[in-house]
């Protein structure tokens, strides 16, 4: 069974304007059908991630990334403006994850967002630069935006990532399992959900975290620098993009974390500088860490923003090794049908690192198979099978092709 670890994206984000972004009464979800209880919308999982399918005013559905770790509905590819024939409005800042990560983009007042029998009526839509991120390089597939907080606020919403559905109820009246269901306080701050936890340190230290519930985080746990001693050995890695590109830190492993009655043992655990996770100048709420999607995914969800709770149940993969990266590379889809793959970080230290494998280089053949038919998350896997695994990768650079062998390894 393939169990790799994979750092996407990490994608949090703030407004600083002086508009309104909720200034419609109005606006908001709402059930097509007020008499029906709930509605089900089958989803796409990739990189421990949610896709939805949206319309944007009576559109053709496009995929959007399901966050909680945003405000407002994002457009990352400011191209379909042409397309849906909109016209940016007014500008504001937003600031994300990175270095320098405040960025001037576009707010759309008044757009009409549907999914499958929810109908979102004069919402805002902030539209990134061309180029910020490429949320289809990293999933492999078309990817247009995210969508946080607009949704979540409405209505409690059941995640099954093995069933690949979301279940969306119109009130709190929901039923809950009550076999193996934990339920877990949630705290909403600034439009963001927020749960506490214990952490262990391997020589027996604990601290109560205050955690980002964080569905647009593939990875499994981060945690700020100052608990960076409560991992024995750290390598360097690739956490993941922000705004302003890759956030590059330490990653480790503690001994436990638990949330309420549940204890994941051993779990791997990034360590991201803190300019990156609160640049100086940027006045924003503070917070100990992230809980993202590769821990999230070892469980059914419901997510109950109007009831501030939340409710886990474990699932099929709660006892399945979380490794980090294998090969130590890290991969992008590129192409009009994101079929070539593009090493795009390679880690210090790691098998790639030491058979020569370099940024930029294009993976054609893994184990004598073409890519050609392989999509991304197949491709990744391939890199990430199991430690000692060996892979043999033909590589494109330039006009030389190149056979490496690697042996992969899990350094932590």
């Amino acid at each position: 069974m393939k169990r790799a670890i994979i750092y996407v994206i990490i994608f949090f984000s703030t407004f600083i304007s002086s508009i309104n972004l909720y200034s419609q009464k109005d606006s908001g979800f709402r059930f097509n059908n007020t008499r029906r209880s709930k509605i089900t919308i089958p989803v796409n999982v990739a990189h421990n991630l949610v896709i939805v399918p949206v319309s944007i005013n009576n559109s053709p559905p496009f995929n959007f990334l399901l966050d909680t770790g945003v405000k407002t509905t994002l457009l990352s590819e400011p191209l379909m403006l042409g397309f849906l024939k909109i016209d940016s409005s007014e500008a504001v800042i937003v600031l994300g994850l990175g270095k320098d990560g405040y960025i001037v983009a576009e707010r759309i007042p008044n757009v009409t967002f549907k999914m499958d029998g929810l109908t979102g009526k004069e919402m805002n839509l902030i539209v990134l630069p061309e180029g910020v991120v490429s949320l289809s390089e990293h999933l492999g597939f078309p990817v247009y935006g995210i969508l946080g907080y607009d949704f979540f606020k409405e209505f409690p919403v059941r995640i099954n990532y093995a069933s690949k559905i979301i279940r969306v109820y119109q009130k709190s009246d929901y039923k809950v399992p009550r076999r193996k269901t934990t339920r877990v306080p949630l705290y909403i701050k600034n439009s963001k959900p927020y749960i506490k936890a214990e952490i262990t340190s391997w020589d027996g230290r604990k601290d109560t975290v205050e955690l980002l519930f964080d569905l647009g985080a593939s990875s499994p746990l981060i945690l700020n620098e100052q608990y960076k001693d409560f991992s024995e050995k750290h390598i360097e890695s690739f956490l993941g993009k922000g705004l302003s590109g890759k956030i590059i830190g330490k990653e480790g492993r503690i001994k436990s974390i638990k949330i309420e009655d549940i204890i994941i043992e051993n779990p791997l655990v990034s360590y991201p500088e803190e300019d990156f996770l609160f640049p100086p100048e940027a006045n924003i709420d503070r917070w100990d860490g992230i809980l993202g999607g590769a821990i999230l995914k070892k469980f059914q969800i419901i997510i109950d923003y109007p009831g501030n709770v939340l409710y886990l149940k474990k699932n099929y993969s709660f006892k399945e090794q979380l490794y980090p990266n294998l090969s130590g590379i890290e991969i992008v889809a590129e192409g009009l049908a994101y079929n070539k793959f593009k090493v795009d970080f390679v880690r210090v230290d790691s098998p790639a690192n030491k058979a020569d494998i370099r940024e930029g280089d294009f993976i054609i053949a893994i184990n004598e198979r073409p890519t050609f038919f392989y999509t991304l998350d197949e491709v990744v896997g391939e890199l990430n099978t199991r430690p000692n695994d060996i892979v043999t990768l033909k590589l494109q650079r330039g006009d030389q092709i190149l056979i490496k062998r690697i042996i992969l390894k899990s350094d932590i």
